[in-house]
C-alpha cells in the first residue's frame, strides 16, 4: 500500500509541474526592452540632471558642456565636442559618439561620471537612444 501512495502522489506531482510549465509566463521588461523606450526627457531627469550637472552646468560648466535641463540636448547632438573630432552625439551612431566613449571609458580619458561608470543598462538605454537618432522627446 506505500508504494502505490508513493507513486501515486510522484503521479500527481508530476502532473502537476507539467500542466502548469506552460502557464509560466514572463511579463518582466529585459534591459534591451527599457533601452528601447527611454527618451530624452527620462535621460535628463535621471542621468543628466542627478549625475553630470554638478559638474556640467552652472556658469563655468567643464568642457565647456552644459547638461542642465533646457541646455543639454543642444550641447549634445550633432554638436562638436572640445576634446575629439567626434561629435558628442552623432543621432543614429553611438559608436561614433564622443558621449559613449566618455562614458563607457573607451581611449585614454576619464570614464564620465568621475564617480565611476554608469551601470550597464543605462549607457545601453543612453546608446539606444543616440542610435535611434537621438530625438529630443
Amino acid at each position: 500500500m506505500k508504494k502505490y501512495l508513493k507513486f501515486l502522489s510522484l503521479f500527481w506531482i508530476i502532473t502537476l509541474v507539467v500542466s502548469c510549465s506552460d502557464q509560466i509566463i514572463s511579463t518582466c521588461d529585459t534591459g534591451e526592452d527599457i533601452a528601447q523606450k527611454v527618451t530624452f526627457s527620462y535621460l535628463q531627469n535621471e542621468v543628466f540632471t542627478p549625475l553630470c550637472v554638478g559638474c556640467h552646468g552652472g556658469s563655468a560648466p567643464q568642457g565647456k558642456l552644459d547638461l542642465s535641463a533646457g541646455n543639454a540636448y543642444y550641447n549634445l547632438v550633432n554638436a562638436a565636442s572640445t576634446s575629439s573630432q567626434l561629435k558628442r552625439v552623432k543621432p543614429g551612431d553611438s559608436q561614433s559618439s564622443y558621449l559613449m566613449k566618455r562614458m563607457r571609458g573607451e581611449g585614454n580619458e576619464t570614464v564620465m561620471p568621475p564617480g565611476g561608470k554608469l551601470a550597464t543598462v543605462l549607457l545601453d538605454s543612453i546608446a539606444a537612444w543616440i542610435d535611434r537618432g537621438a530625438p529630443q522627446d
